[in-house]
């Protein structure tokens, strides 16, 4: 995710970016970094509206393996309570070493996003009912 460790987007700028992403046409990789990067680095005084459709359109892409990487990233930094279920289930969906389709790379980011999940709810683990 190339924009993650941008500071905070004025207003204006996060307007701009979502409308930009938004009159364009990507694949599900650069559409999943764009996105997350709009949640990301959103103002603290962004319009709500605006972060809870970027959300959608982000979440919207969780059967994309090509934009899975990015949503978890995305989810480690800001989920929050109201995500929770979708972090479980998407740690779940792909910790199973035993399926054909395993990739450790994504266990390991989905571990990931689960300890930065708890670690904003003071290290309580057992909220994630892994």
């Amino acid at each position: 995710m190339c924009c993650r460790y941008l500071d905070p987007f004025s207003k204006d700028e996060h307007q701009q970016l979502y409308n930009w992403l938004h009159g364009h046409a990507f694949n599900a990789s650069v559409t999943s970094n764009l996105l997350a990067t709009v949640w990301i680095a959103a103002p603290q005084d962004a319009d709500t509206e605006l972060l809870q459709k970027t959300k959608e359109n982000l979440f919207a892409l969780k059967d994309q393996p090509a934009a899975l990487n990015n949503m978890m990233q995305a989810l480690a930094f800001k989920g929050g309570a109201t995500e929770m279920e979708l972090i479980r289930s998407l740690y779940n969906d792909v910790r199973d070493a035993n399926l054909p389709d395993y990739n450790s790379d994504l266990h390991a980011t989905a571990a990931y996003m689960i300890m930065k999940a708890a670690g904003r709810r003071g290290g309580q683990t057992d909220i994630l009912h892994l």
